[in-house]
């Protein structure tokens, strides 16, 4: 058989504190893969490809695929924005995905444990410090 329907309503599931939220996010998302791009043309060439920036909010480096941005000292360099700048896509949703996640800095040549671990957390801690330095044509950052 078949059915006729003559008029058809359809009803969101999600509260309008849901949807401010999703706003929210989206908005959030947006701005950080802006700044990401801004950033990833004004940031200085250490190195053929690689940018680096030491902003009044933590740290920025790049090269022409990849974009992380971190927080300060005082937020432990915890994982701000993760973002493909090939596709204009951020993986960190700012203020919502804080401990979600972990960026894992391990030597180029060698995958032996145990990686230095730079996690994404708000949490402040004492006495940390960074720098950085062109070596053999690479940017090094400590953290």
């Amino acid at each position: 058989g078949t059915v006729w329907f003559d008029d058809l309503t359809v009803t969101p599931v999600v509260t309008a504190s849901e949807l401010a939220r999703r706003d929210s996010q989206a908005a959030g998302q947006a701005a950080e893969i802006a700044r990401a791009q801004a950033l990833s043309r004004d940031a200085p060439e250490l190195a053929p490809g690689v940018r680096l920036a030491v902003l009044d909010d933590g740290l920025f480096l790049c090269n022409q695929r990849l974009a992380l941005r971190f927080g300060g000292p005082q937020e432990a360099f915890g994982l701000r924005a993760l973002v493909d700048l090939g596709t204009g896509r951020t993986f960190v949703v700012p203020g919502f995905d804080d401990d979600l996640f972990r960026v894992e800095l391990r030597p180029r040549a060698s995958y032996a444990y145990p990686a230095t671990v730079a996690l994404s957390s708000a949490t402040p801690a004492e006495g940390c410090a960074s720098r950085w330095e062109v070596r053999d044509g690479a940017v090094v950052l400590t953290l």
